[in-house]
């Protein structure tokens, strides 16, 4: 018979191998491009009236997809965005001129079928630094929008355009972004004087567009 003090000695690591598993580091460093799920961003009705297929489409035929979730907002053009184990946006697509096929097509050229089950996603850590708390998420290419906490970001994130929120910034006013900006990281922008916001996005700190963007 095995002692009890060789059983402690050989079910206390497998313990804590078990509980490390899935700690926020192991993420990031697991988080890679491949999409593990989906979400299509759309509003309810609006444009999707003048869609019919699309508005089916998303209804009825995307419930044979487990792995893409369908978010509601209101007067959000359809999109297609492909998310990593972490949520993490990894690309965002335009659904108003696809197909029913092509959407189908793009689907499955990212690895997820019909068979692919829902994901179980596992939140990233956010850590903030010196300057920055972190990348706020918002619906609509609008800062001032829904927000989309699910598509936060750390500050050392690249913010690709396409994207909505703001630089939630320590010591200094947040920074607002509609989709219309450059690549940024929240760490950079955070350091920077709020005037300089504008080199870089469509919508400054103080949410004025400038005349000649």
């Amino acid at each position: 018979m095995v002692s009890s003090w060789t059983d402690a000695a050989t079910i206390i690591p497998v313990l804590v191998l078990l509980l490390a598993v899935h700690t926020p580091a192991d993420v990031s460093a697991a988080d890679g491009n491949a999409p593990v799920g989906a979400k299509i961003v759309t509003c309810d009705g609006c444009l999707l009236n003048r869609l019919p297929r699309l508005r089916d489409f998303i209804n009825d035929e995307v419930k044979r997809y487990p792995a893409v979730e369908v978010e509601f907002v209101p007067g959000h053009n359809p999109e297609l965005k492909f998310l990593s184990l972490s949520r993490r946006v990894l690309s965002t697509h335009a659904m108003t001129s696809m197909t029913n096929r092509a959407i189908e097509e793009l689907l499955q050229s990212k690895g997820l079928h019909t068979w692919t089950p829902r994901p179980r996603y596992i939140p990233a850590a956010i850590l903030a630094t010196a300057h920055c708390s972190a990348w706020r998420q918002t619906a609509g290419c609008d800062p001032d929008g829904q927000r989309e906490p699910d598509d936060d970001d750390s500050c050392y994130r690249t913010i690709a355009p396409g994207r909505s929120g703001y630089c939630e910034c320590l010591g200094r006013d947040d920074a607002l972004f509609t989709c219309d900006h450059r690549p940024l990281t929240c760490e950079d922008i955070c350091t920077q004087k709020p005037e300089a916001d504008l080199d870089v996005a469509g919508v400054g700190a103080g949410g004025d567009v400038p005349d000649d963007f």
